[in-house]
C-alpha cells in the first residue's frame, strides 16, 4: 500500500465535471496549492466538495484516496464516503474545492492491525 502524503492547509479550486480526474486551478486565498507540496505519483486523501459563489459548501461531496498524476491533475482512486452513497460523485458544472485531509475512513481500514483509542495507537 502506498503511503499517503499529509499536509495542513492545502486547498485548491476546480471546475472539473463528471467522475474522472480533476484539474485543479490554484490555491484558494490563504491556502497552499497541491503542487507546492506533492510530487507526481504521491497519494493522499482528499475531501472534494461543491461550493456556492461565496465559497460555502453547497451540495455534493466526496472523501477519496487520490493520486497527484501530473501538474495540476488529481486522479480519484477509491471513494471512502460520498453524497452518492459511497460511490464516485458525478460532479456538475461549478466550483469545487479539493483539500488534503486525514479522514476516519483512511485511518480505520480493515486488516491494518491498528486501533486508535483515546488518542493512542496500539498494535
Amino acid at each position: 500500500m502506498a503511503l499517503w502524503r499529509i499536509f495542513d492547509n492545502v486547498i485548491e479550486s476546480t471546475t472539473s465535471t463528471g467522475t474522472g480526474s480533476l484539474t485543479v486551478a490554484g490555491a484558494i486565498a490563504g491556502s497552499q496549492a497541491l503542487g507546492a507540496k506533492l510530487n507526481v505519483g504521491d497519494t493522499f486523501v482528499a475531501r472534494i466538495w461543491e461550493v456556492d459563489a461565496s465559497g460555502n459548501a453547497d451540495g455534493d461531496f466526496e472523501i477519496s484516496n487520490c493520486e497527484y498524476t501530473g501538474a495540476n491533475t488529481v486522479a480519484r482512486l477509491q471513494v471512502y464516503e460520498s453524497s452518492n452513497a459511497g460511490a464516485l460523485v458525478n460532479f456538475a458544472a461549478g466550483t469545487k474545492y479539493v483539500a488534503i485531509v486525514l479522514s476516519a475512513s483512511s485511518i480505520f481500514t480493515s486488516g491494518q492491525g491498528l486501533a486508535l483509542a483515546y488518542g493512542a495507537f496500539s498494535p
